[in-house]
């Protein structure tokens, strides 16, 4: 019986709020609604005129047992238990028509149960034609008619005016606030029908009341009542159909409005003299509520944007500024708003800003805003006050200062060649002494090993105290008289040659622009000892013609070996060279692709398949960026000599499966069958390998099949040859010649295609199999003929036991419920830490945070009931390594998940021999981290 009454409370409660509030509420509504929502227990969401749920608040999730990304999408009537989508449509139609309707029905949860429900909606116009729902659970309340007596106490208190009356407007209950406001004791009040207290004016709109809530059971109106002195005052009234002691009677709720119409007015009055002192400034005034919607606008709005105060108030603020500056003022008020919740703010404080407006014929002005905050009474934020000014003429001229900087530096940074800036130190006779070093770019850097910050600002004197006086007399005059020179030099202290051009782009300073010539001026040596060693042997066996004859052909030989050492220099070279420039083409792809698209989705207005579809490409293209990346490092050490066996069982059968889900959603965009032929049971399939290194074999040959195969078919298999496994995978796209079977293999080959998808990538896929498959002890092969497909085989040994131990199966769970379950997790950057508290969130578990390895050891300390942790191995103060080594001597069994940029060699062993009981590298993906958390709560429960 309580809750009930609260409801009827709450009602009421409300009611009377917003009249008091409503001088508030006025210019200040969307602040309102906003809080109304984050803390309202009733459910609410947005739906779209096609009845898809768009987005809700935690309260329906909680009331319905769906979490907010499977309600979004979904359609009223999947939720609906008594109407259909028809229905539906009707009814969106009737509230469109109407601007609102508060009606009753039953909703399904996510376990099919259903529950009596009161949604009240509002039709938003102008927010796009959405509609706002707000949801109650009424279950119970639907008994609340026939409790109503035993509940008279509790409504006394309400501070909304509370009456029933029977169908024929005989008043049968009244609280203490309506016999206030209308001047009649209880006995009074109960003899009287609803005709005698409402005024002539009100009577007919009653009537039409009393039948509409006859017929849909309930309505909201106002009405004018008399008090007992004979004066009329305004009452806003919910009146809604209840059973009363088992008849039917009408339930009536209400509001005096009286003060808010005089509100009103004053309001009203003090807008009228604002206007008048800002009508006559040069500059925009205006203010805007909470929202961030114009209020007023000042005359000077025609002259600075060319709209009259009207045009621009009813333009929304996506048609008043580009996208870029729309977002930068939402996050400045957004910075605001939170700024308002810590107390030691100023209350006066103000905010400049610089965005882009539109002008009304098409232009984007650049504008100054000064902004600051609108207070009520009680010093509540309620609205900003800005003043605009037209700075597109300052801001052009910065501009263009600022893109001819920008140009340079990128010319400066990009160069291949070496570049610095120098000033010449004269004396008072105006002869060099010495020269100081202005500025270099990363070419210098490169060629010379010197690092910028051991020679920007310092003289050369200072850096090299042995320079010849020559230099700094050549380099004085360059900088003094302006003529260039141009020569060739050889630094002993790096052994290399450069060609150095020296010219002055203003008088006193000097830049030398260089190249590394040292290839050139080695391979011109090696020519002149060649030619002055043959010289040397004409001269000395000129009288042997036998001997001559002899050493010529060996001098021939070596002049041949030499040329093909040279050419063979020559196409290492080119072919680094194409290495390079094609994986700068690589990597700028997809970072083009994850720039461009994730600047176009700060676009609100973006739709949700174009935001998911970009979203989409981001990811894909952020797993090509890490697989581009993981090439290099794989090269990197197999070149080194870094890469290390760590063997241990694997299920081959289980690790093609998982290709296999991995690479089916790819055949939706083509027409290719793929084929999978398991050699052996899953009873036998469990070898002794490098699982890693054997699974990155397989999924490099299983990527280039589908890379060049649009339709047809591919297959991966493999079979038991003796004491070898031997590995296929095939595809049926265009083939090999088998001239390059070889060519292939080799690092940094590509093969050269007009089909631009074969020439992508970095050629070093295939070179990674070959060094890992000999690593394993195997080898790889190839058979292939140009138009016939290829089939690629790579062979490794069987090694197996006869019980193999049982290997971790992680289980994929849909959805994970972690409720009662406290994580800690160890993480100093802050966009990591959100991005895995995002992932967990869901969950229900409860996640505490901690920004270094001292901070993880102190709250484990002083939290007993943490059951796992996430422990980033990389962290200031203390490491995860040794924060994990302090934990475990406290409780050894608490499971402790790495999680690390790192994916070196030897670095899982590291964490593992900590005492971490798991590794994951990051980037981390959803399901991999929520499914090893599942496993280790499962496996593991920690101990009291």
């Amino acid at each position: 019986m309580g809750s009930k009454s609260n409801r009827v409370k709450d009602q009421g409660a409300k009611l009377f709020n917003k009249a008091n509030n409503h001088d508030q509420s006025i210019n200040y509504k969307d602040n309102y609604l906003r809080t109304i929502i984050e803390t309202t227990t009733d459910g609410f969401m947005i739906v779209d005129s096609n009845g898809k749920i768009i987005d809700v608040n935690r309260s329906y999730c909680s009331m319905t047992g769906y979490s907010r990304n499977e309600l979004i999408g979904m359609a009223i009537s999947d939720i609906d238990d008594n109407e259909s989508p028809e229905a539906t449509s009707a009814r969106i139609n009737r509230i469109i028509e109407k601007g609102g309707e508060l009606f009753e029905t039953r909703h399904r949860r996510k376990d099919s149960t259903v529950f009596d429900v009161e949604i009240s909606t509002t039709y938003m116009a102008k927010e796009g034609g959405l509609f706002a729902c707000f949801c109650r659970d009424i279950t119970s309340r639907n008994e609340a008619g026939r409790e109503i007596t035993r509940m008279a106490d509790m409504l006394d208190l309400a501070p909304g005016a509370i009456t029933v009356h029977d169908v024929n407007g005989d008043f049968v209950y009244t609280n203490k606030r309506n016999l206030e406001l209308h001047g009649f004791t209880k006995e009074e009040f109960l003899k009287k029908s609803i005709t005698e207290i409402d005024a002539p004016e009100s009577r007919e709109l009653i009537k039409t009341r009393l039948e509409q809530i006859r017929e849909k059971g309930e309505a909201t109106f106002e009405a004018l009542h008399y008090r007992k002195d004979g004066t009329t005052f305004p009452l806003k009234l919910y009146v809604k159909m209840i059973d009363w002691s088992g008849k039917p009677a009408m339930l009536s709720i209400g509001t005096d409005i009286e003060d808010i119409r005089k509100t009103e007015q004053a309001l009203r009055e003090s807008e009228k003299k604002y206007r008048q002192l800002t009508e006559n400034m040069s500059d925009i005034v205006w203010t805007a509520d909470m929202s961030l919607k114009t209020t007023y606008v000042s005359p000077s709005v025609e002259n600075i944007l060319g709209f009259t105060p009207e045009q621009h108030m009813a333009r929304r603020l996506e048609e008043k500024h580009p996208p870029e500056s729309l977002n930068k003022l939402r996050e400045a008020f957004a910075e605001e708003i939170k700024k308002e919740a810590d107390p030691g703010t100023d209350p006066q404080r103000t905010r400049l800003l610089e965005v882009q407006q539109y002008h009304a014929d098409g232009r984007d002005l650049w504008v100054s805003m000064n902004i600051s905050a609108i207070r009520d009474e009680n010093g509540v934020m309620t609205g900003i006050q800005g003043v605009t000014r037209d700075i597109t003429e300052n801001k052009i001229a910065s501009e263009a200062l600022r893109e001819s900087e920008e140009k340079y530096r990128q010319l400066f940074n990009n160069m291949t060649q070496g570049f610095a800036l120098h000033e010449v130190i004269n004396d008072k006779e105006g002869k060099p002494i010495d020269y100081r070093y202005l500025n270099v770019n990363p070419a210098f850097e490169k060629l010379t090993g010197v690092k910028a910050g051991t020679l920007v600002g310092r003289t050369v004197l200072e850096v090299m105290p042995d320079t010849e006086p020559y230099w700094i007399e050549i380099f004085g005059s360059v900088a003094n008289t302006g003529n260039p020179v141009k020569y060739e030099n050889y630094s002993k202290s790096i052994s290399k040659y450069f060609d150095v051009w020296a010219f002055s782009p203003r008088k006193g300073q000097f830049a030398v622009i260089f190249s590394d010539i040292t290839r050139r001026k080695l391979a011109e040596k090696a020519i002149q000892e060649n030619e002055i060693r043959l010289k040397e042997q004409n001269d000395e066996y000129m009288t042997l013609n036998e001997e001559l004859s002899g050493s010529n052909k060996k001098i021939k030989i070596i002049n041949e070996e030499l040329k093909k050492a040279w050419q063979k220099a020559e196409e290492s070279d080119k072919l680094k060279t194409a290495f390079l420039a094609n994986m700068s083409h690589e990597i700028r792809t997809p970072m083009n692709a994850i720039i461009g698209f994730s600047e176009i989705m700060l676009n609100p207005a973006l739709s949700k398949e174009r935001r998911e579809n970009f979203t989409k490409i981001i990811n894909s293209s952020c797993h090509q960026l890490l697989n581009l990346i993981n090439d290099i490092i794989d090269i990197a050490k197999i070149e080194t000599g870094q890469m290390n066996l760590h063997e241990e069982e694997i299920n081959i059968n289980r690790t093609i499966s998982e290709i296999e889900k991995i690479y089916t959603p790819l055949i939706q965009d083509k027409i290719v069958d793929l084929e999978i032929s398991y050699g052996l049971p899953d009873n036998q399939a469990t070898i002794i390998t490098d699982p890693v290194k054997f699974k990155q074999i397989i999924t490099n040959l299983v990527h280039n099949a589908f890379k060049f195969t649009d339709k047809g078919t591919i297959t991966i298999g493999y079979r038991l040859n003796e004491k070898f496994i031997e590995f296929y995978v095939k595809d049926s796209g265009p083939g090999i010649n088998s001239l390059h079977h070889e060519v292939i293999f080799e690092r940094f080959r590509q093969l050269s295609s007009n089909d631009k998808k074969v020439n992508r990538g970095t050629g070093l896929g295939l070179p990674i199999c070959k060094a890992l498959t000999e690593m394993l002890g195997g080898s790889i092969w190839l058979k292939s003929e140009a138009g016939e497909g290829s089939a690629f085989y790579f062979s490794i040994p069987y090694k197996s036991k006869d019980n193999p131990e049982n290997i971790r199966n992680m289980k994929t769970f849909d959805t994970y419920n972690f409720n009662g379950i406290k994580i800690l997790v160890a993480e100093d950057e802050e966009t990591n830490f959100l991005f895995i508290n995002e992932l967990i969130e869901e969950t229900g578990a409860t996640i505490v945070h901690a920004e270094n390895g001292k901070e993880a050891v102190t709250l484990f300390n002083d939290n007993d009931d943490i059951r796992i942790i996430l422990m980033d191995i990389k962290m200031p103060l203390m490491d995860g390594i040794t924060a994990t080594k302090l934990i475990k001597e406290v409780k050894p069994d608490v499971p402790v998940i790495a999680i690390t940029a790192y994916a070196m060699s030897g670095d899982k062993e590291k964490c593992i021999n900590a005492g971490c009981d798991d590794y994951l590298s990051k980037p981390v993906r959803r399901t991999e981290l929520l499914d090893l958390i599942s496993f280790y709560l499962n496996k593991r429960p920690a101990k009291a």
